[in-house]
């Protein structure tokens, strides 16, 4: 009698199968994608070397720079045995779009997602790698929110480190739903802060995606010119701005430029501040580059 661990498990020669197809026409449908995925969330001792054969064909693929649906079928948070390698190999060779596991949107940007919670914004997280690539259900039909952003730019990108709960705080400063916090674990939020307020005081519907530590936030294409002339501002004028203006003592000063943790109401009123200093800079700039453009067309016709 064939003992019980030796049985061959009835969905092996399917996962060969779309092996066999990777390896030969270099991608497999979305639904079998889905498939291979589900397969490897059963964690079935019986499919595990049909697993292990299954991604270290992917592995090659990604190790080539190639990319397909087959990305849809790893689980980066799972530690099965056939799993480690790819892994490893996507966690060196993938790209943002591959290892993007959070997604907030603004409800103004898009019709409503299908199975989002409702709220003043729609939120998808995930362990599956490769979801802006992945087919989004909303009201109006599928969507990816990779070709979404084709017309966004970067508007804000955060450095590593950072936990879940404040990259959606950066997220929902931006977005309108939240205020600034009243206490900050370091001083360099402070910087997220004033950008994130300066998207909402612009009222600039705003998308978020990226990883479980880095996210980068999103503003419209034609947002871009203002995010430049905003976030290339040294932080020092900011600072001085604020000296003069009275809204923070030096001892407060000294404390944000120092990334200690922040209790003071007076470094929350800053962030406001800041953001209005930027909106006044932002204006004036554009304008005289108005006026500038306006006087070199005056000047060419008068010369024709």
């Amino acid at each position: 009698m064939v003992g019980r661990d030796n049985m061959k498990h009835p969905d092996v020669d399917r996962i060969k199968y779309l092996t066999q197809k990777l390896k030969v026409q270099g991608d497999i449908s979305l639904e079998e994608a889905d498939e291979i995925y589900f397969f490897s969330l059963q964690k079935l001792p019986g499919l595990s070397q049909a697993l292990i054969d299954w991604y270290s064909a992917v592995s090659d693929e990604i190790k080539k720079g190639r990319r397909g649906n087959f990305i849809f079928t790893i689980d980066l948070s799972k530690d099965a045995n056939y799993l480690w390698l790819i892994k490893r190999d996507i966690q060196e060779y993938g790209t943002f779009e591959d290892l993007c596991r959070i997604i907030m949107i603004d409800k103004r940007l898009c019709p409503p997602i299908k199975g989002s919670p409702s709220k003043s914004y729609y939120e998808i997280t995930t362990s599956r790698a490769g979801m802006l690539n992945y087919p989004i259900e909303t009201d109006a039909g599928a969507c990816t929110v990779a070709k979404f952003l084709k017309k966004f730019s970067p508007a804000i990108v955060t450095p590593t480190s950072m936990t879940y709960k404040q990259l959606k705080t950066i997220f929902e400063i931006a977005s309108g739903v939240s205020d600034i916090p009243d206490t900050w674990t370091s001083g360099r939020e402070v910087k997220l802060f004033i950008l994130s307020y300066f998207i909402k005081f612009q009222d600039f519907p705003c998308i978020m995606a990226g990883d479980m530590h880095r996210s980068i936030v999103f503003v419209e294409e034609r947002h871009a010119p203002t995010m430049k002339i905003a976030s290339e501002t040294p932080f020092e004028e900011l600072i001085e701005n604020a000296l003069s203006n009275n809204i923070i003592d030096k001892i407060t000063a000294w404390e944000i430029e120092s990334y200690f943790g922040l209790e003071n109401p007076s470094a929350r009123k800053f962030v406001k501040t800041s953001a209005e200093y930027l909106d006044e800079k932002v204006r004036l700039k554009m304008a005289r580059e108005y006026m500038q453009e306006m006087t070199a067309q005056e000047w060419m016709e008068e010369i024709r």
